[in-house]
């Protein structure tokens, strides 16, 4: 009897996929800005060691082993800002927080969280939930809540 094993389980922990070029992935988690750097240098490399047209994003997502729409974004923020940018300026330069719950709580929505919480300390996120339901009418995810607490507390706890 012949044991098959595919391509993915040899090259890549189950937790990984690999892409068409055949570079792995984690499915929802961004590149490491290393990576970010590593096809920002393909690119440039592939610009000026030839005398043709500037490189393609798929051009470069093959040299590089990411996805097209990684290369292209990479391709964008060098072409625009002249380096590859940090987390925390790409952050800045947004207009507005994104996400689903980063607009849905007002700063009476926070007060009245931080009230609540002064009033009873021990409530689950569900309470919190049902709480701005019934008392403003506003309805929000218990995940919202958590993470909510979790950038406004700077001790570690559990919800």
């Amino acid at each position: 009897m012949r044991i098959q094993l595919s391509l993915d389980s040899i090259l890549a922990p189950p937790t990984f996929k690999l892409n068409d070029n055949g570079g792995a992935y984690q499915h929802g988690k961004p590149y490491s800005t290393e990576k970010k750097v590593d096809v920002a240098n393909t690119y440039f490399d592939m610009k000026f060691s030839s005398c043709g047209p500037d490189p393609t994003p798929t051009n470069v997502a093959q040299e590089a082993k990411v996805g097209w729409s990684f290369a292209k974004k990479v391709i964008d923020e060098v072409e625009e800002n002249y380096r590859v940018l940090s987390p925390e300026e790409i952050q800045a330069q947004r207009p507005m927080p994104l996400g689903v719950g980063s607009r849905c709580l007002t700063a009476e929505d926070e007060a009245y969280l931080e009230y609540l919480y002064y009033k009873k300390r021990y409530r689950t996120n569900e309470g919190y939930v049902r709480r701005l339901a019934e008392d403003r009418g506003k309805v929000v995810s218990a995940s919202l809540i958590q993470k909510w607490w979790m950038q406004r507390r700077p001790f570690k706890c559990n919800f």
